[in-house]
Order: C-alpha cells, then structure tokens, then sequence
C-alpha cells in the first residue's frame, strides 16, 4: 500500500469513526431534550462544552492556538457553519414540519458541496461519484419518517442547514484554516459558535438548564465524543480524501442513528428504513471501492513512467 493509499484510507477511518460517533448524537439528544431543556440550550451547552475542554487538550497536545490573520479571518466567515448557524437552522426547521422530513432535506449536503466544487473549484466528479451521491440521497429519502404536510419555510430552513455544512466541509479543505491541527479547527470554530449561540439564546431569554446530574453527565458526553472528537476526525477525514468524497462517506451517520436507537431504546426500523439504509451502505461501498481503484490505478501508472525512463 503506497502513501496515497494510506492517506485515503486512514482519511476514510476518519470519516467513519466521525459518523459513528454522530450517529449516537440523537439518541442522546433525546433523552435531554424529553427532559424539559430547549434544544438551542442544548447546542449552546454542546459547543460550550467542548471550546472549554479543547482549551485543555490543546496545550496537553503540544497544539499551540496561534493562527494567522487570514486564519482569524476564516475562522469568523465559515467558523460558525461548523455547529452554530448549522444547528439553528435545522432546530428552526423542526418547528415547520416534521424531524424525519426536515433530516432528508439537511442531508443534501453533499450535493451542494459537489455542485459547488465542481463551480468553484472546477472538480470533476465521476459517474460513479454523482451515482454514489444520487443513491445515497435516495437512500435518506427512503429512511424518512415522512409525516404531516410540506411546509416551505421548514424546507428552506433545512436546506439552508445543509448549504451552511457544505460550505463548512469545503472550507475545512480549501480556506486559510485548512492547514491547521483538526483539534485547532474544531477549537476556534466551536469557541465562534458559541458566542453566537450564546448572542441568540441571551437575545431571546430562552436559557433553560438541565435540573437533572443525568442530563449534565450526557451534555458532557456529547460534547467530548459528539463534538470535540468526532469534529476533529471529520476535518482530519476531509483533509485526506476532500471535499466531496469526505461529504458523501459521511452519510453513514444515520445508518448508525438507525442502528443506536434499535439497540439503546429499541426503536426497530421498519422494511423501508431498511431498504434506504442498504441503498446508502451500497453508494458508499461503490464510493470507496471506486476511490481505491483509481489510486491503484495511479500507483501502476506511475511505475510504468519510472521503467520507460
């Protein structure tokens, strides 16, 4: 296994381990959530959280918290898309129509981040990468919980979370900030989001703290594995392997929702959520396979350049 193939491979890891630990975020959300505490409290406390412990780990880590003017600068333009903005738009979103509708929507995300690489940065996308992202869509068409009537304005809310993302996950590969530790990354992006999110919830008076040791405990937990390191390894993932094809293997997030919640709280998918869920594992595997072909196919190429000279 050449570099090439190792740095893909281990950027996959990442990505995966990202959305592993993602993928228990909703689970645990609930449990906060069913207990009276407001869900931009919640976002709030969770990138709180984890800016405090990232203040830690960082000098622990021998990680020093200087950045460059240009990185400043980034950091307060696509920052807040990394959790803030993101979480809001999405938490509004829910307020219009129903959760399993609204997540099918943000999980457009990697659509826009194609289209707009493709526009910006001129990426080409294979077929099997625009067929891996049209199935993979599907797919989360399929795992919906599709409920109640369409409502516009939580369609614009949730597509608007999944262009804030995108622009997030492009910037984490193509910005000032790109070059940084992801630790340093996900430092200053959640330490801008909180303030945000602190600016909106003091704004609107609606801070409401859990009453329950429980309830901190999970707060905690979601901040240390569903922030600080699954955040980290997404901007570690997404320096490996880019853009797109880093958007796109995130997508295995809700495969593990789906998974979480039939064995902590017993939720049993139905055949159609079963259905999507194997459509999403089967655009992901064709993704990953596709990518390993072709840096195979480099390698080879490469070698037979060094025997003709």
């Amino acid at each position: 296994m050449n570099v090439k193939q190792k740095s893909f491979f281990s950027g996959v890891a990442a990505v995966t381990a990202s959305a592993v630990l993602f993928g228990f975020l909703p689970i645990w959300c609930k449990q906060v959530l069913l207990s009276g505490v407001d869900s931009g409290t919640l976002v709030l406390l969770r990138y709180g959280f984890a800016t405090v412990m990232l203040a830690i780990l960082l000098p622990i880590f021998g990680i020093s918290f200087s950045i460059t003017k240009k990185q400043f600068a980034a950091f307060a333009a696509f920052g807040l898309f990394s959790g803030g903005v993101t979480s809001w738009f999405l938490s509004q979103s829910y307020l219009y129509m129903f959760a399993g509708i609204a997540t099918m929507f943000h999980f457009s995300y990697p659509i826009f981040v194609a289209v707009l690489m493709s526009v910006i940065y001129k990426e080409k996308l294979s077929r099997k990468t625009v067929a891996a992202i049209i199935a993979a869509v599907l797919g989360m068409a399929l795992m919906a919980d599709i409920k109640g009537d369409f409502s516009p304005v939580g369609t614009i809310f949730a597509l608007i979370s999944g262009l804030t993302l995108a622009i997030y996950i492009i910037a984490a590969k193509k910005s000032a900030f790109s070059v940084l530790h992801p630790m340093k990354i996900v430092f200053y992006s959640s330490l801008v989001s909180t303030i945000f999110l602190a600016a909106t919830q003091l704004a609107g008076r609606n801070i409401n703290l859990p009453s329950n040791t429980s309830d901190w405990v999970r707060i905690v937990v979601i901040s240390l594995l569903c922030t600080v390191a699954s955040h980290s390894l997404l901007a570690y993932g997404i320096q490996k392997l880019g853009a797109t094809t880093g958007a796109i293997i995130s997508m295995s997030e809700p495969l593990v929702s789906v998974a979480a919640g039939a064995v902590i709280i017993n939720e049993i998918p139905s055949a159609r959520v079963q259905a999507g869920c194997a459509l999403v594992l089967a655009a992901l595997v064709v993704l990953i396979l596709s990518n390993s072909k072709k840096e195979k196919a480099g390698k080879e190429e490469l070698k037979k350049e060094e025997i003709s000279k």
